[in-house]
């Protein structure tokens, strides 16, 4: 709603309101024309993907590195990922500064007033090619955790979207549900626990999902 972007094969422009989900420094409050992002140009940042909410834009590279536009700069989010399907991403928060009198004057739209200093944490969901997801939240230790479903049974997917109240899963068979995510901040095991001190369990999030 903020911003437009496009991208070519090892370029990302944006333009729009500059609240720090362009990819730019501080100070231009409206990018009028697209401008290249600087942090991704090169031959080296060959360009795979690229999704946008209306506080971030983030980019899939060909490297696999993810990384994420906002507050006035690029942050790669976790490790490289390989064989990712799809990318989503929603949240993420406009600065409230860069609102005001002038072109590009946001200060009495309600729209802006609900993203900006108070949207919801950034959250970029990774769907792999053998169909599984995985999750990176802002807040959160800088990694991907994989997801487990609550249904018994296996779920393979094949599509999904995310939306304010969560994501929307369809399966490679046809099923379609409405998810919910929970995070499962999950201590590593102690060494003094009764199954020794072997490695930690993986962490792992829960995907709700219902009909």
């Amino acid at each position: 709603r903020f911003h437009s972007l496009f991208w070519t094969t090892d370029s990302v422009y944006t333009w729009g309101l500059n609240a720090g989900q362009l990819g730019h420094m501080r100070g231009e409050k409206t990018v009028i024309q697209p401008k290249l992002v600087a942090s991704l140009a090169g031959k080296e940042n060959k360009i795979h993907m690229v999704v946008v909410s209306d506080g971030a834009s983030v980019v899939l590279t060909a490297k696999g590195d993810v990384v994420a536009l906002y507050e006035y700069g690029s942050k790669k989010l976790g490790q490289r990922q390989h064989n990712i399907a799809r990318l989503a991403v929603s949240g993420g928060n406009l600065d409230p500064l860069a609102g005001g009198p002038g072109l590009g004057d946001t200060s009495d739209d309600i729209d802006f007033k609900l993203v900006a200093g108070g949207g919801a944490s950034l959250k970029v969901v990774l769907l792999s090619i053998t169909g599984k997801i995985s999750v990176w939240e802002e807040n959160r230790e800088n990694n991907f955790i994989p997801c487990l479903f609550s249904l018994s049974r296996e779920v393979i997917v094949s599509d999904i979207a995310l939306h304010k109240g969560g994501m929307l899963v369809v399966s490679r068979s046809g099923e379609a549900w409405d998810g919910t995510h929970q995070s499962h901040n999950r201590r590593p095991q102690s060494p003094t626990s009764p199954r020794g001190g072997g490695s930690a369990p993986p962490v792992t999030d829960l995907i709700k999902l219902k009909r």
